[in-house]
């Protein structure tokens, strides 16, 4: 691999760009590429865009009556042409409970059905949906494992999922990792199987990609963090595991460094990108060969330079959103020019079934977007 430019990096910089390790693995269970022939979410008949209005850089206002009740408790997650999940909590006094609400008609109308998961679920997150089949993790107290439920009729029944003893098929899709056991999904029967060959990686939990393959982000060791007293470690050597026979095998690309990285993210298995804090803002790396090789691309200026996140898209559009606005790329990060994606707060970008999620992420997720060809976005109903 050959040597990287991190001129810009100040010594002092690197030195206080530690790796957000917890938040980059947040964010990469959400860059999911499920790219099945279920998917490809249609446009409008007659060729004039979503039902919801897809306009260039803009946003419709939500249909009368649209909303799934309750609190938004993460992004929705894009199951088919049509279907929207979304987890929301309703609260009265001295109770919440949780839901899985349901839309048939991209977020037109909402059906509430109960959420999986024993009852001292803290939280849940939908892992992965298709169609009708998704998968969520509801996780319970500190300390305790988390259960993963699944169901195959848009949530009208749920069953607790364990994995199988059968190998995944080419056409399964990773859903998370455990250790370094990964499980795989089936969009068909709702089967879970864990791969045959262990994941290479330490601290990966969830798939960032899976079009054209498997792909984790981790790293690859441990290290001890000078003068932590008790003794602590952090991850190190910072890398991508890729598997292309269903997790027979695997081959792993380092990334550009360890220090600074905000979020990485690929549409294709191809061209792949990854983030660092720099000295004056955020740097885009781009790798043109699966994360083989890298190259350092344009600085965007930022004040925190640790809060980012990226969108590739199957188009070659590079999104990127920071607090100081969305910006976005067609030249594969070279160079960036402001976007008429509007938000009030930092955006988080989601990937599911082929079309884009952008959502503000605060106390409460108040505000989503919708984009099918990752150029033109909708505000999503609710």
């Amino acid at each position: 691999m050959p040597d990287l430019d991190f001129a810009g990096l100040a010594e002092e910089a690197r030195q206080a760009f530690t790796p957000r390790f917890d938040e980059v693995l947040r964010r990469s269970r959400r860059r999911r590429r499920w790219l099945s022939g279920l998917v490809a979410l249609a446009v409008a008949a007659g060729g004039g865009g979503l039902a919801v209005g897809l306009a260039g850089g803009g946003d419709t206002a939500p249909p009368d009556g649209a909303g799934w009740g309750g609190h938004p408790l993460d992004a929705p997650a894009v199951g088919d042409r049509d279907r929207l999940y979304q987890l929301t909590r309703t609260c009265e006094p001295g109770r919440c409970t949780d839901h899985v609400a349901v839309s048939d008609d991209l977020g037109t109308s909402w059906s509430r059905r109960a959420a999986p998961g024993p009852a001292d679920t803290q939280h849940r997150r939908i892992l992965l949906a298709t169609g009708s089949t998704a998968v969520v993790a509801a996780y319970g107290p500190e300390g305790a494992e988390a259960t993963y439920w699944t169901t195959a009729d848009a949530g009208v029944t749920w069953r607790q999922a364990g994995a199988s003893a059968g190998a995944p098929d080419a056409s399964d899709l990773p859903v998370f990792a455990e250790d370094s056991r990964v499980v795989a999904l089936s969009p068909t029967t709702g089967r879970l199987a864990a791969a045959p060959a262990p994941l290479p990686l330490v601290h990966a939990a969830f798939p960032i990609y899976d079009g054209g393959g498997w792909w984790f982000f981790g790293a690859t060791g441990d290290e001890t963090v000078p003068g932590s007293d008790p003794p602590a470690t952090r991850p190190t050597r910072l890398a991508l595991a890729v598997s292309r026979d269903a997790g027979r095998s695997w081959d792993v690309r380092a990334l550009p460094g360890d220090d600074g990285l905000v979020d990485v993210t690929t549409a294709d298995g191809v061209l792949v990108y990854a983030l660092y804090a720099a000295q004056r803002g955020v740097q885009v790396y781009a790798s043109h060969d699966g994360g083989v090789t890298w190259s350092a691309g344009a600085v965007v200026p930022v004040e925190d330079p640790q809060g980012g996140d990226l969108l590739a898209t199957r188009g070659g559009t590079l999104w990127l959103s920071t607090t100081a606005g969305v910006v976005r790329s067609a030249d594969q990060g070279r160079s960036f020019a402001p976007a008429a994606l509007e938000a009030t707060q930092l955006l988080r970008f989601h990937t599911w079934s082929g079309a884009y999620v952008a959502s503000v992420e605060s106390g409460e997720l108040a505000e989503s977007w919708l984009s099918t060809d990752g150029e033109r976005w909708a505000r999503l109903p609710g």
